[in-house]
């Protein structure tokens, strides 16, 4: 008897935690297939704004991949990504990184280096 009350007791304990990783699990989805869905937004609006940048201004594909490519260099690794840069608060000369929007020593707001930084 003592040990079926034992042996319950371990059960429910695994089927709830069963339950919670399956919340989680269904919270994580959730959140990748929103992710997801701004991504193709992004992906549309992007698209968008290059072809008209290619009509009005006359911009070839190939001086659109040679910026990205410039883009991409300027922390030194070609990977796809805008990379964090470290720079000197213009109030208190400390170095600061580049994602943030204000100084972590003087809370002075920082100047960025693009519109499309994030």
């Amino acid at each position: 008897m003592i040990v079926d009350l034992y042996q319950q007791g371990r059960i429910n304990d695994a089927q709830s935690t069963a339950n919670h990783a399956a919340a989680k699990a269904e919270a994580v989805h959730e959140r990748l297939a929103s992710q997801e869905r701004r991504i193709e937004r992004l992906a549309l609006h992007c698209q968008a704004m290059w072809e008209m940048l290619r009509e009005r201004a006359q911009f070839t594909d190939e001086e659109f991949v040679n910026k990205v490519l410039e883009i991409d260099l300027r922390d030194g690794r070609t990977d796809g990504r805008m990379g964090v840069q470290i720079s000197d608060c213009p109030n208190c000369k400390q170095k600061t990184n580049s994602r943030r929007a204000t100084c972590v020593i003087c809370g002075v707001e920082l100047p960025r280096d693009h519109v499309f930084q994030v």
